[in-house]
């Protein structure tokens, strides 16, 4: 037996023997080396090497979103196909990237969501995301796209995949304390967070107002004489606030144009002020004060806890949501038809291609890489993409931005 068969037998035997991983639920183990360290000690020394162990069958599920990984076409065609694509693994010495498959070595992926140290080397990040199993699984450490370790706290699984189902609980919860001045400030300590719905909420601050006719504290609005805080992301570059807000919040409308979708305008106390319920992207998440208004009228005052003169910093919270409340749906939501080839035409990109595609009537979009389609993510139920985020029903013109022909 040649050395590199003996690895193979021992590599092999660990999985069916070790007590953390059920050999009939192990596939398929890719071996990625990225950073090409320590390949002599590693068991698998290149990323074409695969082990084959039992396989029990499973039913058909939609692969993570690779968008920020590096696989060829035709792995991505043999995953797909052969659905003995091992879990994803994380790689957690570069949270800017995800591997896909298995750490070179390190560890090997099994659909119970755990991993086999094979050489020593652990990690607290380096665990695997569990592509095959129902979504009401809890997944751990990072997803390929604005995904990131935050202190071992689980994400909602149904959020990460983009799918409609409400899965477990989010313990993800952020507060922040906002300055009275013209600054953002950022939740989660100004780290990128993961795309999905989030709900804010001025939890406290206890502002008061006096005001000349028509003053009031905002979470947004587009008039020119208040105070106003807006919802920012990574955008936030842009000049003017009426501008920073992003793309995509779901709430009330007030009829004051695109960027005024939601407004939740109290006289006298914010904390009155309904939560706001925001499609993030993906990235940095804050709130922005705009308190430099130049036609504020001088006899303005604010009050904290009816103190004539003494302001205290509010505070914000931000929590992920599996699903808005009901009372937030719209009713009777008009869906858009589908092509008559919508369910069967494979998604597809032009050459060189890079940017979203809706699919599927809009219900559902998918990434294009340098020309090639990578996995299709869902809207959540009453939402369709808009071409750039998923928006409430009634708002998308599909047929105006359907998938162009490939």
């Amino acid at each position: 037996m040649t050395n590199t068969s003996k690895s193979f037998a021992v590599i092999a035997s660990l999985l069916l023997v070790s007590p953390y991983v059920d050999a009939g639920k192990v596939i398929r183990g890719r071996f990625f080396d990225r950073n090409k360290k320590d390949t002599t000690t590693k068991p698998v020394q290149n990323n074409t090497t695969t082990i084959e162990v039992p396989t029990a069958v499973r039913a058909p599920r939609a692969i993570p979103n690779f968008a920020m990984a590096e696989m060829t076409p035709e792995e991505i065609a043999e995953g797909i196909a052969s659905r003995t694509w091992a879990a994803q693994c994380i790689n957690s010495g570069d949270y800017g990237k995800a591997d896909v498959g298995c750490d070179a070595g390190s560890k090997i992926c099994g659909l119970n969501n755990q991993f086999i140290p094979m050489d020593g080397v652990g990690n607290s990040c380096a665990r695997c995301i569990n592509s095959f199993e129902t979504i009401e699984q809890i997944d751990y450490g990072c997803d390929a796209i604005y995904r990131r370790c935050l202190n071992g706290e689980n994400l909602d699984p149904a959020i990460w995949a983009g799918g409609t189902k409400c899965g477990l609980p989010c313990t993800f919860y952020s507060t922040i304390e906002g300055e009275v001045e013209d600054k953002i400030k950022w939740f989660n300590g100004g780290n990128p967070l993961p795309a999905g719905m989030y709900e804010i909420k001025y939890v406290g601050g206890c502002h008061k107002v006096t005001y000349d006719p028509g003053f009031s504290w905002c979470v947004h609005s587009n008039f020119e004489s208040y105070r106003n805080w807006y919802i920012v992301d990574e955008t936030y570059d842009r000049a003017f606030p009426g501008n920073v807000l992003a793309p995509g919040v779901v709430g009330h409308e007030w009829g004051k144009g695109e960027d005024s979708d939601y407004q939740a305008c109290v006289d006298r106390n914010l904390a009155e002020a309904k939560p706001l319920l925001y499609q993030h992207k993906g990235g940095k998440l804050g709130v922005y004060n705009f308190d430099k208004d130049p036609y504020s009228q001088p006899t303005i005052m604010l009050y904290y806890d009816n103190v004539a003169g003494l302001i205290q910093n509010p505070t914000w919270s931000l929590k992920v949501v599996q699903c808005p409340d009901a009372s937030d749906t719209p009713v009777d939501v008009p869906t858009t038809p589908e092509p008559e080839d919508s369910e069967s035409k494979a998604p597809c990109c032009a050459s060189g291609e890079t940017g979203w595609r809706p699919y599927k009537g809009c219900k559902e979009y998918y990434y294009c890489m340098n020309g090639r389609a990578l996995a299709t993510q869902k809207c959540g139920a009453g939402t369709l993409f808009n071409g750039t985020v998923c928006d409430w029903a009634n708002k998308v013109q599909c047929g105006k931005i359907q998938t162009r022909t490939c």
